[in-house]
């Protein structure tokens, strides 16, 4: 699993995001986000702290102005599941961990 503290967005000007994981904010502080299928009809979404909202993998939405602060909780894609001997050594096994997390990014 990921996690991402995303502080509120200077950026103002509308942007196409595309997620390719499974992810879901969870609201920090009081704020709003501008969602929409369409770069021309944004709505505006007013979040209370503790919120939470569903990103959808593999769909494009548009965001425009985001003033909220809030933690993004992603599962990858492909997640690294290792599958680990039993009569490794302790080192070659968090040796193959580690590889495989290189590996996701």
């Amino acid at each position: 699993m990921i996690v991402e503290l995303c502080p509120p967005d200077s950026e103002t000007a509308p942007r196409h995001w595309v997620r390719h994981d499974q992810a879901f904010a969870m609201m920090l502080r009081p704020g709003s986000i501008e969602w929409g299928e369409k770069r021309s009809a944004l709505k505006r979404f007013s979040y209370a702290p503790c919120d939470l909202a569903l990103c959808h993998r593999h769909q494009g939405e548009w965001v425009g102005l985001m003033n909220v602060q809030h933690l993004q909780l992603g599962e990858p894609e492909k997640s690294p599941r290792p599958v680990l001997d039993a009569d490794a050594a302790p080192l070659e096994a968090a040796e193959g961990l580690l590889r495989s997390q290189r590996e996701m990014r």
